[in-house]
């Protein structure tokens, strides 16, 4: 149970810090915006994006990085899968976990935001 509370915490401490490094005006923020044009969307000065073509880019933009709730699916899936094993964790805690990174996500992000 210890190990399962670890895992949460540490995979939403990745998932927010992969947010803010993508996020507006930080370091990888060229990498987000290069994704952005290739999919065919324009950013606003308000960080608002409006997407012009409607494509599978677009919609794994939301949990690659746009999206901290969002992103708990691929970045949660990836420690969990590469950290799980590490701490015995079995499969069947896979989508609780998930779901509790999300909603955790949310939470720090709302402090820091």
């Amino acid at each position: 149970m210890i190990g399962l509370l670890i895992l949460i915490v540490l995979i939403s401490l990745f998932c927010n810090g992969i947010y803010l490094l993508f996020n507006f005006g930080n370091v990888f923020d060229f990498v987000r915006l290069w994704y952005i044009s290739i999919c065919g969307g324009i950013q606003r000065s308000d960080g608002n994006i409006i997407w012009n073509k409607n494509s599978i880019l677009v919609f794994i933009y939301k949990p690659l990085f746009g999206c901290i709730t969002c992103m708990a699916s691929i970045w949660g899936t990836i420690v969990y899968f590469t950290l799980g094993a590490i701490v015995h964790q079995p499969i069947i805690l896979y989508p609780i976990t998930i779901v509790c990174c999300a909603c955790m996500n949310l939470l720090i992000n709302r402090i820091y935001e």
